[in-house]
């Protein structure tokens, strides 16, 4: 007897059905709701059509869904074109002199800067408070008596035994006393010179004095002061 015809036959021949998995997408817009709202009405039992209730409240969630996407759309749009603003606005600062909210100051090789910060009050003494990265202090400067406003404290470079430190970056704390010994608020500043505008993660800021601020530390704007002519 001849071999049977069903053992030629390919094993995926003989087995049932595959089966797919589904597919589809976990968010639903405006057109798949109103889609299934239509197929709805469409398919409903003639004698028993569905409850007038339910179906407003179907069509106000539909209503209230388009409502709400128009709403994102429309603040995403603002959301561009405000950074859009943004960005055009920190360009046309390049080139010119920014003074802002910070509490590091960077020296070079042997050389000293200028610690600069404003006063809410009148001062009889301000004291600047120079620390490293591990806050350890390294040179405490002081000044006399400074009115309300700005104020600004020469500094060498060097430590409290008259050591000249590296170059780099050093912590600033502005301390200020009144004629009755009490607080003054002070806050250090430096300024510099707008060099360059960067754009990272939807964010602007500004390149001045060899680091980055944020808009937000900008205190002061203006143009840079003209060299007289030799």
């Amino acid at each position: 007897m001849g071999t049977s015809a069903v053992n030629n036959v390919p094993a995926a021949a003989v087995s049932g059905p595959s089966s797919t998995a589904a597919q589809g997408s976990p968010n639903l817009g405006k057109d798949d709701f109103l889609k299934l709202l239509m197929a709805q009405l469409s398919n409903q039992d003639p004698t028993q059509p569905a409850d007038p209730t339910t179906f407003t409240t179907q069509l106000a969630q539909f209503s209230q869904l388009e409502l709400q996407q128009n709403a994102n759309s429309t603040l995403t749009d603002l959301a561009a074109a405000q950074a859009a603003g943004n960005q055009e606005q920190a360009v046309n600062m390049v080139g010119k002199n920014v003074t802002f909210s910070t509490n590091t100051v960077t020296i070079a090789a042997g050389g000293g800067a200028l610690l600069t910060g404003t006063l809410a009050g009148d001062a009889s003494s301000v004291i600047a408070t120079i620390t490293n990265g591990a806050g350890a202090t390294m040179r405490t400067v002081k000044a006399g008596a400074t009115p309300q406003g700005s104020v600004q404290i020469p500094w060498d470079g060097r430590d409290n035994s008259g050591n000249q430190l590296a170059a780099g970056s050093y912590n600033v704390q502005l301390t200020a006393l009144d004629t009755q010994g009490k607080p003054v608020t002070a806050t250090s500043q430096q300024s510099a010179l707008i060099t360059g505008v960067t754009f990272s993660n939807g964010v602007t800021q500004l390149i001045a004095g060899g680091t980055t601020l944020p808009l937000s530390s900008v205190t002061e704007i203006d143009q840079p002061t003209a060299k007289p002519t030799p």
